[in-house]
């Protein structure tokens, strides 16, 4: 899977979380990612994507959130009126296709 971004193309990576918790990029059993490393990977602006491994369920959103709430008990300089976009944007109803 890859996105459109500012004209070229970003590869979405895909990471995996196991029930112990760990999330491993996808491929790579034995290469742990913590939560931190995920954030930093966010921030260079890359495409990610992360699913459960035993149900397939799509944690992406769950996982952004809690490096954003990670990140802003470590301090980090998160400006409030960019959460409030994106949770407008994000909870507005979808469409429906089928007629």
């Amino acid at each position: 899977m890859s996105n459109k971004q500012g004209g070229t193309s970003v590869a979405t990576r895909k990471f995996v979380k196991y029930r112990n918790r760990k999330i491993h990029e996808d491929g790579s059993a034995e290469a742990y990612v913590s939560m931190a490393d995920l954030g930093d990977i966010v921030a260079t602006g890359a495409e990610v994507e992360v699913v459960d491994d035993s149900t397939g369920d799509d944690l992406t959103v769950l996982t952004l959130a809690r490096i954003l709430y990670e990140r802003c008990r470590e301090g980090y300089a998160v400006r409030p009126r960019d959460i409030q976009k994106i949770i407008v944007d994000g909870t507005k109803p979808r469409t429906s296709k089928a007629a």
